[in-house]
């Protein structure tokens, strides 16, 4: 009976150290995946890396039951010399999990970063360009011809306003981003990188600010500007009328005369 227990108990050392063998040769295959230092190109690199790595991480979470299965077959061994050994190789299994698990947190982090570092650069891009057309538009509109141009340049004026009262919560937002990001980005380049370029977004969004501002003096100054021209046209009329009235009131044969 006791040989009987003997070889059972060797034939589950031998089973326990082949599903070792088996995990320590899928932990290290993906310890060598996740400790790659690819990111990506652009964005939507990045974001597919990082969608690969997510599901990586579901594999590494799921191999617990597999750690677990191998704790329950150590055991249910009962010869000490064979669990002395066996508990040898399933430390040394542990311990190559953590690595693993380290290896996919950082690079979980890595690729997090990045991610969140393209999308920013690419909101900040799209942000400077609507700043830039919206410069050249408002550039425009400073020469005043007639009223008519004058009435559409004004409504120009009032659409960019509107747009700039939507675009400011998006500047606002990408602020916020690129804040939150340098708190969690350990590479000081990369912040640097980052407040530079939201930096450079502030200082367009600034000028177009400032030359908006220009632009709605001068319109309000050329629209005065006409008013004033309008109410004195309209003065010398009344004037003009006023004194041929009194004209041709001090001289009444003078009208039946033609002059």
């Amino acid at each position: 009976m006791n040989r009987e227990i003997k070889l059972h108990d060797k034939l589950n050392y031998y089973n326990l150290e082949m599903d070792v063998h088996e995990a320590e040769v899928w932990i290290t295959e993906m310890i060598r995946f996740v400790s790659s230092t690819e990111v990506g190109d652009d964005e939507y690199t990045a974001r597919n890396l990082f969608s690969k790595h997510l599901n990586v991480i579901k594999e590494v979470k799921s191999f617990e039951t597999t750690l677990d299965n191998l704790h329950t077959q150590y055991e249910q061994l009962t010869d000490e010399n064979l669990r002395s050994e066996a508990q040898g190789f399933l430390i040394n299994l542990e311990d190559l999990m953590n690595e693993l698990i380290t290896f996919t947190f950082e690079r979980e982090k890595m690729l997090s970063n990045t991610v969140k570092i393209s999308t920013l650069i690419n909101s900040i891009s799209d942000a400077s360009q609507w700043i830039l057309e919206k410069k050249n538009l408002v550039c425009q509109l400073f020469d005043l011809t007639n009223l008519d141009d004058f009435y559409l340049l004004q409504h120009r004026l009032e659409v960019v306003q509107k747009e700039m009262v939507s675009q400011a919560g998006n500047v606002a937002m990408i602020n916020q981003m690129a804040k939150e990001l340098v708190n969690e980005l350990p590479d000081s380049s990369l912040k640097d990188q980052v407040m530079k370029q939201t930096q450079t977004l502030g200082r367009s969004w600034d000028d177009l600010c400032d030359l908006l501002d220009q632009r709605e003096d001068q319109l309000q100054m050329a629209e005065n500007i006409h008013q004033y021209y309008l109410t004195c046209s309209e003065t010398i009329l009344k004037i003009e009328t006023k004194v041929l009235f009194i004209f041709y009131n001090c001289n009444p044969g003078l009208e039946s005369l033609g002059f």
